[in-house]
């Protein structure tokens, strides 16, 4: 069960990308780079409406890894940790 007091914070900064993509979104234009190359120069192109999507997946996806990973441990190092990782 998610103890909401730990979760709380963590929470918090997953949805700052997303109350700061609001507050810029009426400034944004219309065509927004979505990728650049090993060079830094800009090799696609999307909507600002895909800054949603690659926000929520790039927030998602990391929550939801660091939520799992304890539970895959294959060597079980997070007990040894004692109570610093469950408190």
């Amino acid at each position: 069960m998610m103890n909401l007091k730990r979760e709380l914070p963590l929470i918090i900064i997953v949805l700052i990308p997303f109350i700061y993509l609001g507050y810029i979104w009426s400034a944004l234009p219309e065509t927004v780079p979505t990728h650049w190359n090993y060079k830094g120069e800009i090799d696609d192109w999307g909507s600002k409406n895909s800054l949603i999507l690659i926000t929520f997946l790039l927030s998602a996806v990391t929550y939801i890894l660091f939520t799992i990973i304890p539970l895959i441990d294959p060597k079980k190092r997070i007990q040894t940790m004692g109570n610093k990782y469950h408190n």
